[in-house]
């Protein structure tokens, strides 16, 4: 990123160095939603990184949340810095990637979907392959850490839990959980929309989107989310019938997808067991109680026998959505247990 001497509030000096890559996904090779499989991946490389070419650095991938993309860390609201000038300003010990999880339903929750695509191997192979392939990592589990912000956060905690061969230590942003909170609510809403505009259709749902474009009424978004989740957590299941009754193996198949009961599950115990460290927060004032889910996260961590010592838990005051500021917290703390152990 050239600084064209315009100077603040539109350039700035920076401690580090953004490099803007691709990567070229065999994972998502045939994706169901032939969405691309060549993404952006933006990269920092911390202050010393160009000094010592044989210094090695561990990695803190940070994950957006659902309905972003990769480039939307660089927007900037106003008289805020963007992320990318956030985590430089924090100077990290650590490279720090920000890969792109975008989907044409709005994101695939990072996991692997037979609905959507197998979002959580790209992330877990693909994109750590070139990382490693690419620029001076520590190619350890140890040295690699996940994080992120709502979908984000939730999967950075899948991500560890599958594959912890891979993650060492996470962070969750309001990460999703607790299933019944932040998901079942919108039910109501989403059976009315349906019901009172498109007459029990997603088919019509969908066919006066493709004419006006997604999230231009209010009543969108539940409408998406709830799709996507479905297709994300049960293959396209959705969690009730068109009276808004559940439907309880659709239901189940949500549940066992939440990481609050997964950490507690006795097959997730030796990744449980295998984490190094782990960041949970939320605002107090979060729109869709994701403070709870945190809470309750801990907590199961906690029963599943995890340190006290290896967690970082903090709520504070704020909302779900404006916490850019929290992020560089749990990306300078995750660096700093890498390299401090």
């Amino acid at each position: 990123m050239r600084d064209q001497g315009w100077g603040p509030p539109w350039a700035r000096v920076w401690r580090g160095r953004w490099v803007t890559d691709t990567v070229r996904s065999a994972a998502l090779v045939g994706n169901p939603l032939r969405d691309p499989t060549d993404r952006p991946l933006y990269v920092w490389l911390p202050p010393g990184y160009d000094d010592d070419p044989h210094r090695r650095w561990p990695v803190v991938a940070f994950l957006h949340g659902f309905a972003g993309q990769a480039d939307s860390w660089a927007n900037r609201r106003p008289f805020q810095p963007t992320l990318l000038e956030r985590i430089d300003a924090a100077a990290p010990p650590a490279i720090v990637a920000l890969p792109d999880g975008w989907t044409s339903w709005g994101g695939a929750q990072w996991l692997d979907s037979l609905a959507v695509g197998a979002y959580q191997s790209y992330l877990s192979l693909d994109v750590v392959g070139h990382l490693d392939r690419t620029y001076r990592t520590i190619p350890d589990r140890a040295a690699r850490a996940v994080a992120g912000h709502s979908s984000g956060g939730y999967g950075a905690v899948l991500s560890a839990l599958h594959h912890p061969e891979v993650w060492g230590r996470w962070g969750s942003h309001a990460g999703d959980g607790l299933f019944e909170v932040c998901f079942l609510p919108d039910i109501r809403s989403v059976t009315r929309s349906l019901q009172q505009r498109y007459g029990g259709s997603w088919d019509a749902f969908w066919a006066e989107v493709a004419e006006r474009g997604l999230l231009s009424r209010d009543d969108d978004f539940p409408l998406l989310n709830t799709w996507a989740m479905a297709a994300c957590f049960a293959e396209g299941r959705l969690p009730c019938d068109e009276t808004g009754r559940l439907v309880p193996e659709a239901w189940a198949a949500w549940l066992a997808c939440d990481p609050v009961r997964l950490v507690g599950e006795p097959g997730w115990a030796a990744s449980v067991a295998s984490w190094l460290g782990a960041w949970i927060d939320a605002g107090t004032r979060d729109d869709v109680y994701l403070d709870l889910a945190a809470t309750a996260l801990r907590d199961a961590l906690l029963a599943a026998g995890m340190p006290e010592g290896d967690i970082r838990y903090e709520l504070h005051d704020g909302r779900h959505g404006g916490q850019d500021h929290r992020f560089p917290l749990s990306i300078r703390w995750l660096a700093d247990q890498m390299v401090n152990g």
